[in-house]
């Protein structure tokens, strides 16, 4: 009986600290973002539209001409450099009326008008990536994302003439459908201390691509489905706020 005793008495010392330590809240669930540090940015950026968006090719160009945008970033690094990150842009990048003008002219052998025409891409990433010390005042970060785009576009109004140049043939206002599509960004961000580990100010370079289908529509003619393609090399400066 003494035994048992014993090995009761022991059993219950080894519970009770299990006990303790689950009524302490160790058991809970540690939220890992609690310790890792927190950096919010934000600032405005030179919009580049490259590959198909920025190409004149009637067949497949976007005709971007290149626009400005705002971006909005959420940040945690983690012990060791590892990031990470959410990362949201807003843009307005006009059409390239010129070149699409001459484009239609050419194809059509009449002068041809184009007014109007915007797109206003919405992107929203997330991801991971990595910081490290460049200098005692500048810190870089590298990242790559993905996530949803959504573009919405302004119609653009085209007036076709005759072969004299004075008659107007045919008019029309086209629009493609706004549309979500998946997307990925590649990104570094410069971080140029301006008071330490509170306040620095950011220069971004970032690279976002995007591919989807979209219905071209106007008054006159039926839907045309088009392939869109998005791209854009974005240069981008503001400020960045850092917490513990």
């Amino acid at each position: 009986m003494k035994k048992l005793a014993v090995i009761h008495t022991v059993l219950i010392a080894c519970a009770f600290p299990v006990c303790l330590f689950a009524q302490e809240g160790t058991m809970k669930f540690k939220n890992p973002f609690d310790d890792a540090r927190k950096t919010t940015s934000f600032g405005a950026m030179y919009c580049l539209p490259v590959g198909d968006f920025g190409s004149t090719n009637l067949e497949k160009g976007g005709f971007a001409n290149p626009g400005w945008g705002l971006y909005f970033d959420s940040k945690s690094t983690f012990k060791g450099g590892l990031t990470f990150i959410s990362h949201s842009t807003y843009a307005w990048i006009p059409l390239n009326q010129e070149s699409i003008a001459k484009a239609f002219t050419e194809n059509l052998g009449r002068k041809t008008e184009v007014t109007g025409g915007k797109h206003k891409p919405f992107l929203s990433t997330v991801g991971v990536g990595y910081d490290f010390k460049a200098a005692s005042f500048l810190t870089i970060g590298i990242s790559a994302q993905a996530g949803v785009l959504y573009n919405s576009f302004k119609g653009f109004d085209m007036t076709v003439y005759d072969s004299t140049g004075t008659s107007v043939l045919f008019t029309d206002n086209f629009k493609y459908d706004s549309e979500f599509s998946l997307a990925y960004v590649f990104g570094a961000k410069f971080n140029f201390s301006l008071i330490k580990d509170l306040i620095s100010f950011q220069v971004s370079v970032d690279y976002s691509g995007a591919k989807f289908d979209s219905y071209l529509r106007s008054y006159q003619l039926q839907p045309i489905k088009t392939t869109q393609h998005i791209q854009i090399v974005n240069i981008g400066a503001g400020f960045a706020f850092h917490t513990k």
